[in-house]
This record gives structure tokens, sequence and C-alpha cells, in this order.
């Protein structure tokens, strides 16, 4: 029986493994974001800096390892054999949970995570012995350290409104003392802010990272708790000073060594304290096995009491977690994923949206102008106008490519009210979520620098909304995920434990295969380089294979929603849709991305803003046609409407036939640039619109026939026009690149 429960919890330290690599390229976002956001150093340098945090954190995190083991549940009311059960289930869940927001690119709290699947599959776990002991449900809350979840929860939930209110009112105060030309401000004024978020940074890494770790329970870890307001005022005296005497001669930026020290700080505690998230759980394992080993009692008899006592983590396990962070931060690009998502959503210039907006969005954005406009009465006309002056952008905000997405004020802001808030907490012993924290302090911050105008409020706000609404869901998944896993598990034994990692190995591949698939479309959509908007050649040079590879999509989504029409296929029309939405994705995403860089450059070529803008219009009509065709064919086949006719399926398809004849000598025009063949392709055009005129006659023409459906003649007459639809724009495309090709370009 050793041998079972030694692959359990074999397999319990592999998912530990995975989970601190899921969970790394998710959190990752709370220390990078700052830095990375304001471009204050290469992201070498940033990833030298982090990975210093994470290694240090990491050894130091011995004796953090309690929250998995009496900090939910209570030990002493579970067997061995429920609790190896309730670990496994955790870890399987938790994974699962992770990898999903990681696909997505939302940060996701692992703090929550493991809260909720311990909270899930503890209550599930008792309420099972309690129905196998047929005693009354009731009893569950013995089972539960109730008070000490309710905290956490509290804790974390606070968190957030808290985070983003400080953040958003530092940040307001910061922009009127320092507005955005900061490098105009004094030395003196610069010091004194560096030093206070200096100081404020220096008291989290005492108390947050090294105060939990290295110092914990140490005599000036308990003098530094006691005597706060002393160690802050002399820290504020040391790092004003310093910073003045560096910026006065020896002329150092202090806010970049601000950010770097904060992102150091963040590391450090990320890994001292949220390790905990990631093998708190599977070192629990690990101990409750080697206590039940020495018992010679059964694993259903074996009472786990003994896993309340307080137990070090053995050192080696800290050091093979922390290379295993830093490996992560280093090779996972899932990382950045997760980063950009934050980044874009506090971004101060505006651009493309990921997020679509929502009645919500577009209320709360009303209400916050409504609550502006009200403002703006109450003050004097002078007080606004000197406020608005601090606002001012300059134009390394707005017009230069590849600018940081904000300032260093914003991201001393961000790092020092974050290192605060958590601070605070810590002192006060309320724990809470340090990626609920960063995330909401950078919304706060982004809000008050202005930076959600009228061009972005509604797209950013959704994108709030919809993180917000993700962290909820993570909790409610998390909690009945698990708490399932542990009633199967229980009842599955090993087969259920071999499934679900069966599943488990399927989910990660397959989120593996999509995310490279993801990162390739973006990589293909990069922005215009600036001398790419003044020579036409080059953007039809380096662009006309992209939009040969939507060309060749969509003839195949054509050839395909064809067949699936005439096999009624509603499975595949729906795929088809998905396709085809995802291409009015990808075009309505190169558009707003030429219009904002021809909106912030000083100089381009008027000819090359005009071709590639008309030629993404005329693509997306293309697509739009396409859209049309797929969305009713999918409409009619779901509907459960009459099949069409032989001859109108004969007719579709022989249109289908000609676009696959003509579609092939499209592609080596755009792909060689070679339109001398442009006269026989627009002829084959020519003639597949005649056949479409033709195919409209005869089926009016069959109009009296008894047996025609009208739902099928509608649909027939539509499919055909935006068949004939679709060939006018590529006529158009065509035309257009051949101009542009011959044509000298004299600006």
């Amino acid at each position: 029986m050793d041998g079972f429960y030694l692959i359990l919890i074999t397999i319990i330290l592999l998912l530990a493994v995975i989970d601190l690599i899921v969970g790394v390229s998710n959190d990752a976002v709370n220390f990078l974001n700052s830095a990375i956001g304001s471009k204050a150093f290469p992201v070498k340098t940033i990833l030298i800096v982090a990975s210093c945090g994470l290694a240090l954190g990491a050894v130091f995190s011995s004796g953090l390892m309690e929250v998995a083991r009496v900090g939910i549940f209570q030990p002493q009311l579970f067997s061995f054999q429920e609790i190896i059960i309730l670990f496994i289930s955790v870890m399987i869940t938790d994974i699962l949970l992770i990898n999903f927001f990681n696909t997505l690119g939302i940060p996701t709290s692992t703090t929550v995570s493991i809260i909720f699947c311990l909270l899930g599959a503890s209550v599930s776990t008792g309420l099972l012995q309690l129905y196998n002991q047929g005693n009354d449900f009731n009893l569950i809350g013995n089972y539960i350290n109730i008070s000490k979840v309710l905290l956490i929860i509290e804790g974390i939930f606070l968190s957030i409104i808290i985070a983003f209110t400080v953040g958003a009112v530092v940040q307001f105060i910061s922009r009127l003392v320092f507005t955005f030309q900061y490098h105009s401000i004094s030395n003196f004024t610069t010091s004194l802010f560096t030093g206070f978020a200096q100081t404020c940074i220096g008291i989290f890494v005492i108390l947050k990272g090294f105060g939990t770790t290295i110092l914990k329970d140490t005599y000036l870890s308990v003098w530094i708790t006691d005597h706060l307001i002393i160690t802050f005022a002399v820290l504020l005296i040391f790092f004003c000073g310093l910073s003045f005497l560096l910026s006065s001669y020896y002329k150092k930026n202090m806010l970049k060594a601000t950010v770097l020290l904060g992102l150091f700080g963040l590391a450090l505690s990320f890994a001292g304290n949220d390790l905990v998230n990631f093998i708190g759980v599977p070192i629990a394992a690990l101990q409750s096995f080697e206590l039940w080993q020495g018992s010679n009692l059964s694993a259903e008899s074996f009472n786990m009491v003994g896993l309340a006592n307080t137990v070090q983590t053995p050192y080696y396990l800290l050091v093979i977690a922390g290379a295993i962070m830093v490996g992560t931060l280093w090779l996972s690009k899932r990382v950045f994923l997760v980063t950009e998502t934050e980044i874009n959503l506090a971004r101060q210039d505006a651009g493309f949206e990921r997020f679509k907006p929502h009645a919500l969005s577009r209320a709360i954005v009303k209400f916050g102008i409504a609550i502006g406009y009200a403002g703006n009465m109450l003050l004097p006309e002078k007080v606004t106008a000197s406020i608005n002056s601090k606002f001012q952008k300059p134009e390394v905000l707005t017009a230069k490519f590849n600018a940081p997405s904000f300032d260093l004020v914003r991201a001393t802001v961000n790092l020092m009210v974050a290192s605060i808030l958590i601070s605070f907490a810590t002192s006060i012993k309320i724990p809470l979520s340090t990626t609920y924290v960063t995330f909401m302090v950078a919304m706060g911050t982004a809000l008050a620098d202005r930076a959600w105008n009228s061009e972005s409020a509604v797209y950013r706000v959704a994108g709030v909304l919809n993180v917000l609404a993700s962290w909820i869901m993570t909790s409610l998944m998390a909690f009945l995920l698990s708490g399932l896993s542990v009633v199967l598990i229980f009842y599955g034994g090993i087969t259920a434990v071999l499934v679900f990692l069966l599943f488990l190995g399927f989910i990660l591949f397959k989120s593996a295969i999509n995310h490279r698939k993801r990162v390739a479309k973006l990589t293909a959509k990069k922005k215009f380089k600036p001398e790419e908007l003044e020579n036409i050649h080059i953007i039809t040079t380096k662009y006309s294979t992209n939009i040969s590879d939507v060309f060749n999509r969509l003839q195949l989504l054509y050839s395909d929603s064809i067949k699936n029409l005439g096999l009624l296929n509603a499975i595949q029309l729906r795929q088809n849709k998905k396709e085809v939405n995802d291409i009015l994705s990808e075009i309505n995403m190169l558009k707003e991305i030429i219009f904002y860089q021809v909106n912030i450059q000083e100089k381009s070529s008027a000819a090359a803003n005009k071709f590639y803008i008309l030629t993404l219009d005329d693509l997306e009509a293309v697509a739009l046609a396409m859209s049309q065709i797929i969305n009713n064919s999918y409409d009619h086949v779901k509907n459960n409407h009459k099949k069409l006719t032989f001859n109108q399926i004969r007719g579709l398809k022989s249109i289908d036939i000609k676009t696959k004849e003509v579609f092939p000598k499209i592609n080596h025009s755009f792909q060689n640039l070679d339109f001398s063949n442009l006269k026989s392709v627009i002829k084959s055009l020519v003639v597949i619109q005649t056949e479409i005129e033709q195919l409209l006659d005869q089926q009016i023409s069959r109009v009296s026939v008894k047996d025609n459906s009208s739902k099928n003649m509608r649909l027939y007459f539509e499919l055909l026009k935006k068949s004939s639809d679709m060939v006018d724009s590529l006529k158009i495309i065509l035309i257009r690149y051949k101009e542009f090709n011959d044509t000298p370009i004299d600006e």
C-alpha cells in the first residue's frame, strides 16, 4: 500500500513543477508591469533584477507553508487517505484554472485560486466523511477554519477597492506636482518624492520580503514592527539624502533607481510569500506521507493531527523551486502575454483596444463624465484651467514610436502605493492578494493620469470589468471544481486520478498549441515602422503576403460553408462563423493600427496612407460578404428550414469551383508582386459574376414552381448577391495594387 501512496506523492510533486510554471507565468505581472510599461530599463536588465529577487525570496521562504496545512481546514479531523485525495484534487484544479487564465492573458490571483481550491476540497472531503459516518451535514463548520477563511476573503476583496482608490488619489497629487514635464522639476522636489517612494519600498522589503522569511521572529523584525514610525523616519532621511546626492552631483535618474528597487522588492516578496501558492500543498503532502509512514497504521485510520505542527521546508526543495521560477521567467512567453494585458489597459496612448465595450462599461463611463462635468462646474474656472495644464502631455507620449506605455512618475507611484498597501496589511496581519493590489493600483493611477480618455475609456473600463469578473469566476470555479474532483477521486480511485492527469495533459498541450498560433498571428500583425509609412513599395512588399493569406482563408471558408450548407451541418457552419469573425477582428486590428500610426506621424506619405487604408477597407468588404454568406447559411440550417434544391447547390458549387481556379492566380500576384496577369484574373472574375447573374435569372424563372420554398429562395438570392459583392471587392483590390506598384510616388 505504501507504493500506491508513494505514486500519488510523486504525482503531486510533479504537479508542483507544472503549478510553478503556470503560476509564475501569471503572477510575474505583479512585479514586471511598472518596469516594462515605463521602459525604464532594457527587458534583459529587468529580468536579471527580477530573477535576483525571485531566487533570494524563494531560498528564504521556509516556514511559510502553513496556509496549506492549517490555514483553511482542521487537519486533525482528516485521515491520511482523505488528506492525499484533498491535496491531489487541489493541485489538478489549481493548474487547470491558472493555465486557463494564462491562455486568455488575464492576470488572476494565485492566492485566491489556491485558497478557494483548498476550501472547496476540504468542504467536500468533510461532507463525504459526515455522509459515510451518518452525521449531520451541519457539522461541516467544525472542519473549516472559518474565522481565518473569512479574514482572508475580507482582506482580499477589500483590497480591490482600497488599491484602486489610493492609487488614483496618489497619482493625481503626484501629477499635479510633477506634471508630465517632470525633468524640469527641481532636484530637491524629485529627491523628496523618490526618497519617500524608496522608503515605502524599503519598509515593504523589510516587512513583506525579509520580515516573513529571513528576519521572521528575530529581534530586529520585532523591533522594526514595534517602532515602525522611527524606522520609517530614519529610512526617509537616508533615501532622500542619497537621492539628492546622486541626482545633484552624479546626475543619476533617481526615478529609474526607484523603479529598479521596486521591481526587486516585489519580486522578492512574491517569491518569499506567494511560493506557498505553488509548493505549499505538495510540501504538506510530502510531510503527511512521512508522518504516516512511521505510524504502522492504515491510511484510512491515521489521523493527520501532526500536520498542524510547524515544519521547516527542506532547503533543497526551495532551491529547486527558485530555479524553476527563474527559468520560467526567462523562457515562458505567457509571462509577457499576461503582462501585456495589464499594460495595455494602463497605457497612456490610444491605439488598438483588446476588449470590447458593453452596456455596463458605457454606463460607468457616462456616469464618470457626468461626475467630471459636475466637478468642473463647482470649481472656479482658473482652478480647472490650472489643473488641466498639469496634464498636458509631451510629444514623447503621443508622437514617438515605441514610446513607453506610461512615464517614470506613474511607474514609481504604482510601486510605491502597492508597497505601502501590502506592507500595511502585513503589519496588521491582514492577508491580501498581491495580484489584486498591483493590478488595481495600476488601473487607479491610469484613471487619475487621464489615460482613459474619450477615445479609450469604454474599452479600458470593459477590460477592467472583465478582469474583475474573472477574479470572481476564479474563486467560484476553484471552490466547485476542487470539490467535485474530491468526490470523483474518492469514489474513482486511481482510475479517476489517471483520467484527470490525461485530461490535464491534453489541456496543457492544447493550450500550448493555441498559444503558439496566437503568438504567430500577433507577430504577423506587427506595427509599421516610421519609414514604412513613407515608402509605398515597402508596404506592398511586406503586407502583400498577409493579404494573400487572408484571401486563401476566405476562399477555403467559402468552399467549406457551401459544403456544410449542402450537408445541413450546423456544427461546422458555427465553426465557420468563428473563423470568419477572427479574420474580421484581424482586419479591424490592422485598421486601428494604421489610423493610429498615421495620426502620430509628423511626416508620412499621403499616397501610402490612402493606399493601405482603402485596401484594408476593401479587404473588410470581402470578409463581411463572406461573413453574411456564412451567417445566413448557419441561421437557415439552425432553424431547420428546407434544404436547398439540387440545382441551387449545384449552382453554388459551380461558383466555388471557379473561385478555386482563380485564387491561385491571385495568390501568385500578391506573393510575387507580379500583376502582369491582371487582365486574365479580372476576366476570370467577370466570368464568375456573369455566371452569378445567370443563376439569379434562372432562379427567378423558377419562382412560380410550387415546390420552391420562400426561405430557400431568399437564402439562395442572398448567397449569390454576397458572392457577387465579394468578387467586386476582389477586383478593386487587384486594380489598386496594380496602380500603386506601377506608378511612382512623388511627395
